[in-house]
């Protein structure tokens, strides 16, 4: 293993969604909301079959069930949204990996991380998110390394003493 590794990549909006699905997809309050929702749906369906004279009050619950079971994409949407206006959107990004943390370059921009100023990481499908709070998060995508460089990342995280957070 080296010293650092070296990789690059571009912020697609095609991985950045991705991304935004996978932190999405680990709020467990979000999945009480979606059965919560679709309780809401089964109520409001049977109003406006007639189980019940209310019929505002049935469309009121079945559009509320809707939102309720696709908070989560449109949370992912509204995430999305707004990382359109920001300056990394689109950008292509070297990322310099080492024992001592992070180094992110861009044209525009350039940001270091140590390993301490995160909390924790995720091992998702689409690749490493790595926190530095509950809600923000930079990742790495899996198009970016190979197996042999993701063991060399597994081995940096895991000398760095870096938690490994639930899925």
């Amino acid at each position: 293993m080296s010293d650092f590794l070296k990789l690059h990549y571009t912020l697609s909006e095609e991985i950045w969604r991705k991304f935004f699905e996978a932190h999405y997809a680990r709020d467990h309050s979000l999945r009480l909301r979606y059965w919560f929702g679709a309780l809401m749906i089964l109520v409001g369906a049977m109003g406006l079959g007639g189980w019940y004279a209310n019929k505002i009050l049935a469309v009121g619950l079945l559009l509320f069930g809707l939102y309720c079971v696709l908070s989560k994409h449109i949370f992912a949407l509204k995430s999305l949204i707004s990382i359109r206006k920001s300056p990394h959107y689109q950008k292509e990004v070297t990322l310099r990996i080492s024992r001592e943390g992070m180094l992110v370059e861009g044209d525009d921009f350039r940001y270091r991380n140590a390993w301490n100023d995160f909390v924790g990481y995720r091992k998702v499908k689409p690749g490493f998110m790595f926190y530095i709070d509950k809600n923000a998060f930079f990742f790495i995508p899996r198009s970016a390394f190979s197996e042999s460089e993701e063991r060399d990342i597994q081995t940096m995280i895991q000398a760095a003493g870096l938690k490994r957070l639930p899925r």
